[in-house]
């Protein structure tokens, strides 16, 4: 029997409120629509637990190929609503301590959420943790110094750009540029234009 839909409360309202500023605060610049995924979650976990524990497996299976396999970052704001609907599928139905096998699934998945999010699976992650970490308003010589492990490269034109790489061995990813606009001796942008 599929487990009833939650009534909404005000208690239920502010957690969601809560919930969308994690989400907001964790996004990527330039996606805001990602913070959204959070609320979402929260609000889809009580629904069929077969169903969303189902979707939340296939969901981290997807993400894992696009890490391991394909080299794309997932962000956070991705891995979190997993994390959030499958824990409250497999967990908040029953105490959870009085079912081993539900805990070792919840742990076991978490686990690998954590893995996947922190490990580094190829170059690229790390390279664009460094780059993205670069904030408005930086000099060229603290760029320099977070950069400092990649290969800098000389633009042609305009001279105001500097620009990193990588990685010069791997396919994948040997024209992986990461590009930092100075105006005024201050960053003023950071783009990534990916292999």
């Amino acid at each position: 029997m599929p487990s009833p839909v939650p009534r909404f409360s005000l208690r239920r309202l502010m957690l969601l409120i809560a919930v969308f500023g994690v989400g907001l605060a964790i996004r990527p610049t330039g996606y805001p629509w990602l913070a959204l995924l959070i609320p979402l979650a929260w609000i889809v976990a009580p629904l069929r637990n077969r169903t969303v524990i189902s979707l939340s497996i296939l969901l981290l299976i997807f993400c894992a190929l696009a890490e391991i396999m394909f080299g794309e970052p997932v962000n956070l704001a991705i891995y979190l609503p997993i994390a959030i609907v499958f824990s409250r599928a497999i967990g908040l139905k029953r105490p959870i301590v009085q079912n081993r096998d539900r805990l070792a699934a919840l742990i076991s998945v978490n686990l690998v959420i954590l893995a996947l999010y922190v490990l580094p699976w190829t170059s690229r992650k790390p390279f664009l943790r460094d780059l993205y970490s670069i904030k408005p308003g930086m000099t060229a010589s603290e760029v320099r110094q977070i950069m400092a492990r990649y290969i800098e490269e000389t633009p042609t034109s305009p001279t105001n750009l500097l620009m990193f790489r990588h990685n010069t061995t791997d396919a994948r990813f040997n024209a992986d540029i990461g590009r930092i606009t100075i105006q005024d001796g201050k960053v003023v942008g950071v783009d990534f234009l990916p292999d």
